[in-house]
């Protein structure tokens, strides 16, 4: 089983809001962010916000949801914005064969 570092509150915090900004850009709704955290509305605003003083410290479950989105939320919007150049909006489709 992988190890995960420890995170101070105010660390979480900050991933809390780098996860939301990249949710921004990806345009993720908020229940899907509210999800990949494993948290309800009230503690994911409470988090974000560095409110987390009412909460206190972070629930290991939460501090490896974070290490695992974090990287492939910053993927996907790397990948997102270079993808949006040229794109019309419309869905890809396979190649006919």
């Amino acid at each position: 089983m992988a190890q995960f570092l420890s995170m101070t509150p105010s660390e979480v915090a900050s991933g809390v809001r780098e996860l939301d900004n990249l949710a921004n850009v990806l345009r993720l709704p908020d229940q899907e962010r509210f999800d990949i955290l494993n948290l309800s509305a009230s503690a994911y605003r409470l988090w974000q916000s560095s409110l987390h003083t009412v909460i206190g410290s972070a629930a290991p479950e939460l501090v490896r949801r974070l290490s695992y989105a974090l990287p492939l939320l910053r993927r996907m919007a790397a990948n997102a914005s270079s993808g949006l150049v040229g794109y019309n909006g419309s869905p890809s489709h396979p190649m006919a064969k």
